[in-house]
Protein backbone atom coordinates (compact mmCIF):
# COMPACT_ATOMS: atom_id res chain seq x y z
CA UNK A 1 0.00 0.00 0.00
CA UNK A 2 2.83 2.41 0.84
CA UNK A 3 4.46 1.81 -2.55
CA UNK A 4 1.18 2.54 -4.32
CA UNK A 5 0.80 5.76 -2.31
CA UNK A 6 4.37 6.88 -3.16
CA UNK A 7 3.82 6.07 -6.86
CA UNK A 8 0.56 8.03 -7.02
CA UNK A 9 2.05 10.95 -5.10
CA UNK A 10 5.19 11.24 -7.21
CA UNK A 11 3.50 10.49 -10.55
CA UNK A 12 0.33 12.54 -10.26
CA UNK A 13 0.23 14.84 -7.25
CA UNK A 14 3.67 16.42 -7.71
CA UNK A 15 3.19 16.65 -11.47
CA UNK A 16 -0.14 18.44 -11.04
CA UNK A 17 1.41 20.78 -8.47
CA UNK A 18 4.28 21.54 -10.86
CA UNK A 19 1.79 22.48 -13.59
CA UNK A 20 -0.25 24.67 -11.23
CA UNK A 21 2.92 26.43 -10.04
CA UNK A 22 4.08 27.11 -13.61
CA UNK A 23 0.63 28.33 -14.65
CA UNK A 24 0.28 30.52 -11.56
CA UNK A 25 3.49 32.36 -12.41
CA UNK A 26 2.80 32.49 -16.15
CA UNK A 27 5.29 29.85 -17.38
CA UNK A 28 8.23 32.22 -16.86
CA UNK A 29 10.89 29.85 -18.24
CA UNK A 30 9.57 30.59 -21.75
CA UNK A 31 11.06 34.06 -21.43
CA UNK A 32 14.44 32.91 -20.14
CA UNK A 33 17.36 30.76 -21.22
CA UNK A 34 17.36 28.18 -18.44
CA UNK A 35 20.44 26.06 -17.74
CA UNK A 36 20.11 23.01 -15.45
CA UNK A 37 23.10 21.26 -13.88
CA UNK A 38 22.73 17.72 -12.56
CA UNK A 39 25.15 15.15 -11.19
CA UNK A 40 26.58 14.10 -7.84
CA UNK A 41 29.54 16.40 -7.29
CA UNK A 42 30.36 19.89 -8.43
CA UNK A 43 26.85 21.14 -9.18
CA UNK A 44 27.12 24.26 -7.02
CA UNK A 45 30.56 25.26 -8.28
CA UNK A 46 29.57 24.60 -11.89
CA UNK A 47 26.41 26.69 -11.49
CA UNK A 48 28.38 29.55 -9.97
CA UNK A 49 31.04 29.33 -12.69
CA UNK A 50 28.42 29.46 -15.44
CA UNK A 51 26.75 32.45 -13.80
CA UNK A 52 30.11 34.20 -13.42
CA UNK A 53 30.94 33.67 -17.09
CA UNK A 54 27.55 35.02 -18.18
CA UNK A 55 27.83 38.03 -15.88
CA UNK A 56 31.35 38.68 -17.18
CA UNK A 57 29.83 38.72 -20.66
CA UNK A 58 27.42 41.43 -19.55
CA UNK A 59 24.37 39.19 -19.07
CA UNK A 60 21.88 39.41 -16.22
CA UNK A 61 21.53 36.06 -14.45
CA UNK A 62 19.35 34.42 -11.80
CA UNK A 63 20.84 31.53 -9.79
CA UNK A 64 19.39 28.69 -7.75
CA UNK A 65 21.87 26.47 -5.88
CA UNK A 66 22.58 24.99 -2.47
CA UNK A 67 24.93 27.92 -1.90
CA UNK A 68 22.24 30.53 -2.65
CA UNK A 69 19.15 28.79 -1.23
CA UNK A 70 20.18 29.19 2.39
CA UNK A 71 16.70 30.18 3.59
CA UNK A 72 14.86 27.13 2.28
CA UNK A 73 17.84 24.84 2.90
CA UNK A 74 16.99 22.98 -0.31
CA UNK A 75 19.41 22.49 -3.18
CA UNK A 76 16.46 22.46 -5.58
CA UNK A 77 13.45 24.37 -4.17
CA UNK A 78 9.88 23.10 -4.37
CA UNK A 79 7.99 23.76 -7.58
CA UNK A 80 6.22 26.91 -6.34
CA UNK A 81 9.43 28.48 -5.04
CA UNK A 82 11.22 27.47 -8.23
CA UNK A 83 8.61 29.02 -10.50
CA UNK A 84 8.50 32.15 -8.32
CA UNK A 85 12.27 32.44 -8.65
CA UNK A 86 11.94 32.27 -12.45
CA UNK A 87 9.10 34.80 -12.39
CA UNK A 88 11.21 37.17 -10.30
CA UNK A 89 14.09 36.69 -12.75
CA UNK A 90 11.85 37.79 -15.62
CA UNK A 91 10.64 40.78 -13.61
CA UNK A 92 14.23 41.84 -12.92
CA UNK A 93 15.10 41.67 -16.59
CA UNK A 94 17.28 38.59 -16.40
CA UNK A 95 18.09 36.79 -19.63
CA UNK A 96 19.38 33.60 -18.03
CA UNK A 97 18.64 31.33 -15.08
CA UNK A 98 21.15 28.74 -13.89
CA UNK A 99 20.08 26.11 -11.38
CA UNK A 100 21.00 22.85 -9.74
CA UNK A 101 18.75 19.90 -10.56
CA UNK A 102 18.68 17.14 -7.95
CA UNK A 103 17.54 13.54 -8.24
CA UNK A 104 14.98 14.01 -5.46
CA UNK A 105 13.69 17.15 -7.15
CA UNK A 106 13.25 15.19 -10.37
CA UNK A 107 11.40 12.37 -8.58
CA UNK A 108 9.03 15.03 -7.26
CA UNK A 109 8.62 16.52 -10.74
CA UNK A 110 9.99 19.94 -9.80
CA UNK A 111 11.82 20.10 -13.15
CA UNK A 112 8.60 19.82 -15.15
CA UNK A 113 6.99 22.74 -16.99
CA UNK A 114 10.36 24.45 -17.25
CA UNK A 115 11.77 24.89 -20.74
CA UNK A 116 15.38 23.83 -20.39
CA UNK A 117 17.73 25.37 -22.95
CA UNK A 118 20.89 23.62 -21.69
CA UNK A 119 21.19 20.49 -19.54
CA UNK A 120 24.54 19.64 -17.94
CA UNK A 121 25.77 16.31 -16.54
CA UNK A 122 28.81 16.63 -14.26
CA UNK A 123 29.41 13.12 -12.89
CA UNK A 124 27.72 10.31 -10.98
CA UNK A 125 28.67 8.51 -7.78
CA UNK A 126 26.57 6.65 -5.18
CA UNK A 127 24.49 9.11 -3.14
CA UNK A 128 20.94 9.05 -1.75
CA UNK A 129 20.98 5.33 -2.58
CA UNK A 130 18.77 4.49 0.39
CA UNK A 131 16.27 7.20 -0.58
CA UNK A 132 16.05 5.93 -4.17
CA UNK A 133 16.28 2.23 -3.42
CA UNK A 134 19.36 1.60 -5.57
CA UNK A 135 22.11 3.33 -7.50
CA UNK A 136 20.30 2.40 -10.71
CA UNK A 137 17.18 4.27 -9.54
CA UNK A 138 19.33 7.25 -8.56
CA UNK A 139 20.92 7.30 -12.00
CA UNK A 140 17.53 6.88 -13.68
CA UNK A 141 16.25 9.99 -11.90
CA UNK A 142 19.20 12.01 -13.20
CA UNK A 143 18.77 10.63 -16.72
CA UNK A 144 15.04 11.40 -16.70
CA UNK A 145 15.92 15.09 -16.30
CA UNK A 146 17.81 14.85 -19.60
CA UNK A 147 14.86 13.04 -21.18
CA UNK A 148 12.51 15.80 -20.07
CA UNK A 149 14.87 18.57 -21.23
CA UNK A 150 14.95 16.85 -24.63
CA UNK A 151 11.29 17.79 -25.10
CA UNK A 152 12.68 21.16 -26.13
CA UNK A 153 13.91 20.49 -29.71
CA UNK A 154 16.46 23.29 -29.39
CA UNK A 155 17.96 22.08 -26.11
CA UNK A 156 21.73 21.55 -25.95
CA UNK A 157 23.30 18.88 -23.73
CA UNK A 158 26.70 19.17 -22.02
CA UNK A 159 28.16 15.85 -20.85
CA UNK A 160 31.28 14.80 -18.95
CA UNK A 161 32.76 12.26 -21.35
CA UNK A 162 35.11 10.83 -18.70
CA UNK A 163 32.32 9.59 -16.45
CA UNK A 164 31.44 5.93 -16.93
CA UNK A 165 27.75 6.78 -16.82
CA UNK A 166 28.00 9.26 -19.70
CA UNK A 167 26.46 6.84 -22.28
CA UNK A 168 23.14 6.89 -20.40
CA UNK A 169 22.98 10.66 -20.74
CA UNK A 170 24.13 10.63 -24.34
CA UNK A 171 21.27 8.25 -25.21
CA UNK A 172 18.77 10.44 -23.38
CA UNK A 173 19.89 13.39 -25.50
CA UNK A 174 19.78 11.62 -28.86
CA UNK A 175 18.82 13.78 -31.87
CA UNK A 176 19.97 16.89 -29.96
CA UNK A 177 23.17 18.90 -30.04
CA UNK A 178 25.68 17.53 -27.54
CA UNK A 179 28.93 19.03 -26.28
CA UNK A 180 31.27 16.77 -24.33
CA UNK A 181 33.97 18.01 -21.99
CA UNK A 182 36.81 16.75 -19.83
CA UNK A 183 39.20 18.27 -17.32
CA UNK A 184 41.91 18.76 -19.95
CA UNK A 185 39.84 21.43 -21.65
CA UNK A 186 39.87 23.73 -18.65
CA UNK A 187 42.60 26.00 -17.30
CA UNK A 188 43.87 24.71 -13.95
CA UNK A 189 43.00 27.88 -12.08
CA UNK A 190 40.82 26.27 -9.40
CA UNK A 191 42.23 24.03 -6.69
CA UNK A 192 41.96 20.31 -7.34
CA UNK A 193 41.32 18.14 -10.41
CA UNK A 194 37.59 18.00 -9.67
CA UNK A 195 37.38 21.77 -10.11
CA UNK A 196 38.98 21.40 -13.52
CA UNK A 197 35.96 19.30 -14.48
CA UNK A 198 33.66 22.01 -13.12
CA UNK A 199 35.47 24.61 -15.21
CA UNK A 200 35.33 22.33 -18.24
CA UNK A 201 31.57 22.02 -17.88
CA UNK A 202 31.14 25.78 -17.51
CA UNK A 203 33.26 26.50 -20.58
CA UNK A 204 31.25 23.97 -22.59
CA UNK A 205 28.03 25.73 -21.56
CA UNK A 206 29.56 29.08 -22.57
CA UNK A 207 30.29 27.57 -25.98
CA UNK A 208 26.71 26.31 -26.26
CA UNK A 209 25.47 29.84 -25.49
CA UNK A 210 27.86 31.45 -28.00
CA UNK A 211 29.85 33.33 -25.38
CA UNK A 212 33.24 34.37 -26.76
CA UNK A 213 35.90 31.89 -25.64
CA UNK A 214 38.33 34.55 -24.46
CA UNK A 215 35.63 36.11 -22.28
CA UNK A 216 34.72 32.72 -20.79
CA UNK A 217 38.30 31.71 -20.07
CA UNK A 218 39.13 35.06 -18.55
CA UNK A 219 36.07 34.71 -16.28
CA UNK A 220 37.19 31.25 -15.15
CA UNK A 221 40.63 32.66 -14.46
CA UNK A 222 39.36 35.37 -12.12
CA UNK A 223 36.68 33.22 -10.43
CA UNK A 224 37.11 33.51 -6.65
CA UNK A 225 35.55 30.16 -5.80
CA UNK A 226 32.39 29.22 -3.93
CA UNK A 227 31.72 29.71 -0.24
CA UNK A 228 32.30 26.42 1.55
CA UNK A 229 33.76 24.64 -1.50
CA UNK A 230 37.54 24.14 -1.08
CA UNK A 231 37.57 27.45 0.76
CA UNK A 232 40.91 28.46 2.24
CA UNK A 233 40.30 30.00 5.66
CA UNK A 234 44.04 30.24 6.41
CA UNK A 235 47.19 29.54 4.37
CA UNK A 236 50.03 30.16 6.85
CA UNK A 237 51.69 28.92 9.00
CA UNK A 238 49.43 25.94 8.29
CA UNK A 239 46.58 25.62 5.82
CA UNK A 240 42.94 25.39 6.92
CA UNK A 241 40.34 24.47 4.30
CA UNK A 242 36.56 24.07 4.54
CA UNK A 243 34.84 21.84 2.00
CA UNK A 244 31.45 20.17 1.59
CA UNK A 245 32.72 16.65 0.63
CA UNK A 246 29.78 14.53 1.78
CA UNK A 247 30.40 11.57 -0.54
CA UNK A 248 33.32 9.12 -0.55
CA UNK A 249 34.49 10.30 -3.97
CA UNK A 250 34.42 13.97 -3.01
CA UNK A 251 36.23 13.28 0.29
CA UNK A 252 38.93 11.33 -1.53
CA UNK A 253 39.27 14.14 -4.09
CA UNK A 254 39.64 16.72 -1.31
CA UNK A 255 42.45 14.73 0.32
CA UNK A 256 44.11 14.03 -3.02
CA UNK A 257 44.26 17.78 -3.67
CA UNK A 258 46.79 17.95 -0.81
CA UNK A 259 48.69 14.74 -1.51
CA UNK A 260 52.15 14.90 0.00
CA UNK A 261 51.06 17.14 2.87
CA UNK A 262 50.40 16.09 6.45
CA UNK A 263 46.59 16.13 6.58
CA UNK A 264 44.50 16.55 9.72
CA UNK A 265 40.87 15.66 8.98
CA UNK A 266 37.80 16.81 10.89
CA UNK A 267 34.49 15.35 9.76
CA UNK A 268 31.38 13.31 10.54
CA UNK A 269 28.51 11.84 8.55
CA UNK A 270 24.88 12.86 8.28
CA UNK A 271 22.36 10.97 10.41
CA UNK A 272 18.66 10.42 9.92
CA UNK A 273 19.27 7.17 8.03
CA UNK A 274 20.86 9.01 5.12
CA UNK A 275 23.33 6.84 3.18
CA UNK A 276 24.58 5.01 6.27
CA UNK A 277 26.61 2.71 3.97
CA UNK A 278 29.15 5.43 3.26
CA UNK A 279 30.22 6.02 6.86
CA UNK A 280 32.65 3.12 7.02
CA UNK A 281 33.86 3.88 3.48
CA UNK A 282 34.63 7.50 4.32
CA UNK A 283 36.41 6.40 7.48
CA UNK A 284 38.60 4.15 5.37
CA UNK A 285 39.42 6.96 2.96
CA UNK A 286 40.49 9.19 5.84
CA UNK A 287 42.44 6.31 7.34
CA UNK A 288 44.52 5.95 4.18
CA UNK A 289 45.10 9.65 3.45
CA UNK A 290 45.42 11.41 6.80
CA UNK A 291 47.95 11.68 9.61
CA UNK A 292 45.35 12.56 12.23
CA UNK A 293 41.54 12.41 12.30
CA UNK A 294 38.94 14.00 14.54
CA UNK A 295 35.45 12.53 14.17
CA UNK A 296 32.51 14.70 15.18
CA UNK A 297 28.87 15.65 14.68
CA UNK A 298 27.46 16.45 11.24
CA UNK A 299 23.66 16.83 11.17
CA UNK A 300 22.93 13.78 13.31
CA UNK A 301 19.18 14.45 13.33
CA UNK A 302 17.57 11.78 15.55
CA UNK A 303 20.47 9.35 15.33
CA UNK A 304 23.02 9.00 18.09
CA UNK A 305 26.20 10.86 17.15
CA UNK A 306 28.36 8.36 19.05
CA UNK A 307 26.91 5.51 16.96
CA UNK A 308 27.58 7.36 13.71
CA UNK A 309 31.15 8.05 14.77
CA UNK A 310 31.62 4.39 15.70
CA UNK A 311 30.67 3.35 12.15
CA UNK A 312 33.18 5.80 10.66
CA UNK A 313 35.79 4.64 13.18
CA UNK A 314 35.35 1.02 12.06
CA UNK A 315 36.39 2.00 8.54
CA UNK A 316 39.21 4.22 9.78
CA UNK A 317 41.01 1.59 11.85
CA UNK A 318 40.46 -1.20 9.30
CA UNK A 319 42.70 0.18 6.56
CA UNK A 320 46.05 0.01 8.36
CA UNK A 321 47.68 -0.65 11.70
CA UNK A 322 48.69 2.23 13.87
CA UNK A 323 45.45 4.08 14.47
CA UNK A 324 45.12 4.67 18.22
CA UNK A 325 42.25 6.50 19.91
CA UNK A 326 43.58 9.51 21.80
CA UNK A 327 46.93 9.35 19.97
CA UNK A 328 46.20 10.03 16.30
CA UNK A 329 42.42 10.00 16.18
CA UNK A 330 39.68 11.34 18.43
CA UNK A 331 35.89 11.18 18.70
CA UNK A 332 34.43 14.47 19.93
CA UNK A 333 30.67 15.06 19.67
CA UNK A 334 30.87 18.86 19.91
CA UNK A 335 31.81 20.11 16.43
CA UNK A 336 33.41 23.24 17.86
CA UNK A 337 35.52 21.23 20.30
CA UNK A 338 36.48 18.86 17.48
CA UNK A 339 37.65 21.73 15.29
CA UNK A 340 39.56 23.18 18.23
CA UNK A 341 41.31 19.83 18.74
CA UNK A 342 42.17 19.49 15.07
CA UNK A 343 43.64 22.98 14.88
CA UNK A 344 45.71 22.36 18.03
CA UNK A 345 47.38 19.42 16.29
CA UNK A 346 48.56 21.46 13.29
CA UNK A 347 52.12 22.58 12.74
CA UNK A 348 53.84 24.57 10.03
CA UNK A 349 53.05 23.24 6.55
CA UNK A 350 50.20 20.97 7.70
CA UNK A 351 46.75 20.97 6.12
CA UNK A 352 43.60 20.95 8.28
CA UNK A 353 40.57 19.87 6.27
CA UNK A 354 37.16 20.49 7.84
CA UNK A 355 34.53 18.75 5.72
CA UNK A 356 30.84 17.90 5.66
CA UNK A 357 29.21 21.29 6.19
CA UNK A 358 30.83 23.56 3.62
CA UNK A 359 28.67 26.66 3.42
CA UNK A 360 25.77 25.16 5.38
CA UNK A 361 24.57 27.55 8.08
CA UNK A 362 22.82 25.06 10.38
CA UNK A 363 23.56 22.03 12.51
CA UNK A 364 20.50 19.76 12.60
CA UNK A 365 19.85 17.84 15.79
CA UNK A 366 17.23 15.72 17.51
CA UNK A 367 13.53 16.58 17.43
CA UNK A 368 13.98 19.03 14.58
CA UNK A 369 16.28 21.38 16.51
CA UNK A 370 18.45 23.58 14.25
CA UNK A 371 21.47 25.43 15.61
CA UNK A 372 23.01 28.33 13.63
CA UNK A 373 26.44 27.26 12.44
CA UNK A 374 29.43 28.27 10.34
CA UNK A 375 32.61 26.19 10.15
CA UNK A 376 34.40 29.25 8.83
CA UNK A 377 33.39 31.54 11.68
CA UNK A 378 34.18 28.91 14.30
CA UNK A 379 37.63 28.31 12.77
CA UNK A 380 38.44 32.02 12.65
CA UNK A 381 37.32 32.45 16.26
CA UNK A 382 39.50 29.57 17.43
CA UNK A 383 42.50 30.71 15.39
CA UNK A 384 42.16 34.19 16.86
CA UNK A 385 42.40 32.66 20.33
CA UNK A 386 45.55 30.77 19.33
CA UNK A 387 47.41 33.94 18.32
Amino acid sequence: MKKIYVFLRDTFYHRIMAFIAAALYGFPSRRLTVIGVTGTKGKSTTVELIAHILESAGKKVAVSSSVRNTVSGMTMPGCFNLQRLLRDAVSRGCEYAVMEVTSQGVVQNRHRFIRWAVAVFTNLAPEHVEAHGSFENYRAAKVSFFEYAAKNPKAVFVINKDDENAPYFVRAAQHHKKIVFSREQAPATLYGAFNEYNAGAALAVASALNIFEDVARRAVGDFKGVYGRMEFVQRNPFTVVVDYAVTPDSLRAAYNAFAGSRIIAIFGCTGGGRDAWKRRVMGGIAGEACAAVVLTDDDSYDEDTESIMAEIEAGLVSVKDGWRIGENYWKIVSRRAAIEKGLSLAGEGDVVLVTGKGGDTWLRMKRGVKVPWSDQEVIRDILKGLE
